[in-house]
């Protein structure tokens, strides 16, 4: 039995139940459009007064103009990449990257993965990838099917926009599964892992809601405001790529050769 096999045996009841928690969150998106809409026809006044960025003042402006197609590719933008897949992603690879090597030292069963005819990077390389496909292909696939969806609101998004905001928003949940992943080489048990990673994405969150210091915040790289304009493909991707996500994976490299340096020294039986 490979690695890989046994990596995607284990996680493959999740994998299933995160492709469904998107799509079921997609698809309530897409049905509650209509009404958002006229909701937002009604109150945009107020809510562009309300809003604390420039960008969601555009997209209310945008909804009281009656600049549909507009309104609506912010509003998937916000429903599916900053909201959906940020928060499902973000926990489903917390669980990944938790139930596996903190799982095997926890039950006292890694000293028999190690003894298997392989070396150390011959066990986290397949474990890393088979968790990344599990993490990121639904993102993708979920967002590939938007472009056949859209038609039932009589609207339309450009496909370009979208993969995007796929590929943008992968990078970002990638950089919780290789934390995740460095924390069960670090730490002894489960629990440990997840309250660490629960602590930091709970701290980062709540910074990210306090209009000062939100900059500050890992989560600004994933903004609602970035989706607004890329979704509907008006965002220069190329100069955002090299400011922006760029960065996401180097640091996705560096967590996963700082985990790669450690899974190979340290003691982990």
């Amino acid at each position: 039995m490979s690695i890989a096999g046994k990596t995607w045996r284990e996680v493959r009841a999740l994998a299933v139940l995160y492709v469904a928690l998107l799509l079921c969150l997609l698809l309530l998106a897409l049905a509650w459009w209509p009404e958002a809409r006229l909701i937002l026809e009604k109150k945009a006044d107020l809510y562009r007064v309300l809003a604390p960025t420039e960008a969601l003042k555009k997209f209310f402006q945008d909804a009281a103009s009656h600049v549909e197609s507009a309104a609506y590719a912010a509003y998937i933008g916000i429903q599916h990449f900053f909201k959906a897949v940020s928060i499902v992603g973000i926990a489903c690879a917390v669980l990944l990257g938790t139930g596996t090597i903190a799982k095997e030292k926890e039950r006292g069963t890694f000293e028999f993965l190690a003894s298997r005819p392989v070396s150390r990077t011959g066990i986290l390389w397949p474990i890393t990838w088979v968790l990344t496909l599990c993490l990121v292909l639904p993102i993708f696939a979920t967002s590939l099917i938007i472009p056949w969806l859209s038609p039932i609101s009589g609207q339309t998004l450009p496909l370009h926009g979208l993969l995007q905001g796929a590929l943008h928003s992968s990078l970002f949940v990638e950089l919780f599964l290789l934390l995740t992943l460095l924390m069960s080489v670090l730490l002894k048990t489960q629990v440990q892992v997840a309250t660490t990673i629960g602590a930091i994405v709970i701290f980062q969150v709540g910074i990210f809601f306090v209009p000062g210091i939100r900059n500050t915040s890992i989560f600004k790289l994933t903004d609602y405001e970035i989706y607004q304009f890329m979704v509907p493909g008006n965002l220069d991707y190329m100069a955002f790529f090299w400011s922006t996500d760029i960065w996401l994976i180097l640091a996705n490299g560096l967590l996963f050769l700082v985990t790669w340096i450690l899974f190979r020294r340290r003691d982990l039986g």
